[in-house]
């Protein structure tokens, strides 16, 4: 599994270096590329090689027998915060946002899209496109530093299908405080009677109108998996018995019968107030958490769609964030989020039908994420839309 992961990036570093090898001295077929731990040796490799030092991310060059390096090796947490696979249907806008998915300074790096879907844009701080056809279409995005040196890159297919769903769907929405509100379940619905979808929400908080969640506010991954309630706050998941999160007691319970898909938007209080010293450890209980769920629900039903939400970005201006958290920062957060996010991708990847949404990246943080961890109603519109999408991909 590691050398597969270290291969990927391998690959990915070179088509970016070769890209832009052929934007400023031309393109050099005869070089070849490598990667291992460590400075290499001036004795291996021809001139126009490439080598990449796993350890510290640093790239190198062989130039008149001695390899010069090409980027610094000095930035970390460099991985761009996309799953391998993004899902959308025709005539659906995709935006993604380069704020939420890099844990660099827009103002620090430049970055670089390519892709083969037609009539797309990248703009100031997004990259945007409208597909007009179902196929899979390929998005690179390349961050370089600004001299020009190759820091980071991931490559994501964009999985596209016809919108139209002629069963009837029931999707279950789990959350803490940003589901709790309601908003994007909500949105699910409105876009399902626009289209004339059926579309049954599952859950035993209701919202009005067919508008039901499991949401509640201030709740961790860890308290889904290991509490029977808190503060008077039922945790239905909880089977008495086993004393832990159990899908199929909750459907027995709640007299269900299936659930299509299952989203799951957790995250944000599992690593709030986590400092460096102890963020390992918050990560690791989360992560642990998250499995415990997810297996229950494949347990249950291995054809149930399991998507998981990443944790969503905070609002970037401090002053507003210091407002209501006082000394706690944006920079924090961002870490431990960043983080969180990595160790949710690494986690889940090859579990079998379970997805990651890209509605993290979808939102708006300079309109729509104006004091803290909440996004406005907008926001929450933005990350349903794409959620809604999604789900009618996979069950489409």
């Amino acid at each position: 599994m590691k050398k597969s992961k270290i291969t990927t990036l391998a690959l990915l570093t070179l088509v970016c270096v070769m890209l832009l090898s052929c934007l400023l001295i031309g393109c050099n077929a005869n070089g070849n590329f490598t990667y291992g731990t460590g400075t290499p040796s001036n004795e291996t490799g021809n001139n126009g090689d490439y080598y990449l030092d796993t350890d510290s991310n640093a790239l190198y060059q062989k130039t008149n027998g001695v390899w010069q390096i090409l980027s610094s090796g000095n930035y970390r947490n460099t991985q761009i915060l996309l799953p391998d696979t993004l899902f959308a249907c025709v005539g659906q806008q995709i935006e993604i946002y380069f704020t939420n998915i890099l844990m660099l300074f827009q103002n620090d790096v430049f970055i670089r899209t390519a892709t083969d879907m037609p009539d797309c844009r990248q703009l100031q701080d997004k990259w945007t496109g409208t597909p007009q056809k179902a196929g899979v279409y390929a998005l690179v995005i390349s961050v370089y530093d600004k001299n020009w040196q190759f820091i980071s890159s991931k490559r994501t297919n964009i999985s596209v299908k016809d919108s139209s769903v002629t069963k009837p769907v029931t999707a279950l929405v789990i959350g803490d405080s940003t589901i709790h509100s309601g908003a994007e379940t909500f949105k699910l619905l409105d876009l399902s009677r626009r289209d004339d979808f059926k579309l049954t929400l599952l859950g035993t908080m209701d919202r009005g109108d067919g508008n039901y969640c499991e949401g509640r506010s201030g709740w961790r991954a860890s308290h889904y998996t290991s509490c029977a309630e808190i503060d008077g706050v039922s945790n239905p998941f909880y089977n008495p018995n086993t004393e832990t999160f159990d899908f199929d007691y909750y459907m027995t319970t709640q007299k269900y019968d299936k659930a299509d898909v299952v989203f799951i938007q957790l995250g944000i209080n599992d690593i709030f107030h986590a400092t460096e010293d102890t963020l390992d450890e918050a990560v690791n209980l989360f992560i642990t958490s998250m499995q415990t769920m997810v297996n229950s629900i494949r347990l249950y039903d291995k054809n149930t769609n399991v998507v998981i939400n990443l944790v969503i970005p905070c609002c970037q201006d401090q002053t507003k964030f210091g407002q209501v958290y006082g000394v706690k920062t944006v920079w924090e957060y961002m870490r431990n989020m960043y983080r969180a996010n990595i160790a949710l991708i690494n986690a889940f990847q090859n579990y079998d039908k379970t997805y990651f949404s890209f509605a993290n990246a979808a939102l708006d943080l300079n309109k729509n994420q104006p004091y803290d961890v909440h996004p406005t109603v907008e926001g929450y519109y933005q990350m349903a839309t794409q959620m809604y999408y999604m789900m009618k991909n996979l069950v489409g």
